[in-house]
């Protein structure tokens, strides 16, 4: 789940919102990177077939009519014994 962009960052209606995550599995040398699009309307999205204990780096950008906006930055998450995590992004404009 993340928050709203703010509003001064807004660079017209979001349509869209893509989340880009990445495994961190240095164990096995694979580096998979991975999108998921979602519609303006979803503040939250279900990554599927996760690894168990594994760290993923996650990042979420807002798309407008115009195109794509940065990426926040990435947070780092490590999935438990069901190949679970939560954790609420917040947009961040450096």
């Amino acid at each position: 789940m993340w928050e709203n962009v703010p509003e001064i960052d807004e660079n017209g209606v979001i349509i869209a919102f893509e989340l880009f995550y990445i495994p961190l599995d240095t164990f096995n040398g694979r580096l998979v990177p991975k999108l998921v699009n979602t519609p303006a309307s979803n503040r939250n999205v279900t990554l599927n077939n996760l690894e168990e204990y594994v760290f993923y780096n996650i990042s979420v950008r807002a798309y407008t009519s115009v195109g794509a906006g940065p990426f926040s930055p990435f947070i780092t998450q490590r999935t438990s014994e069901d190949s679970k995590f939560f954790y609420k992004f917040l947009f961040i404009v450096q």
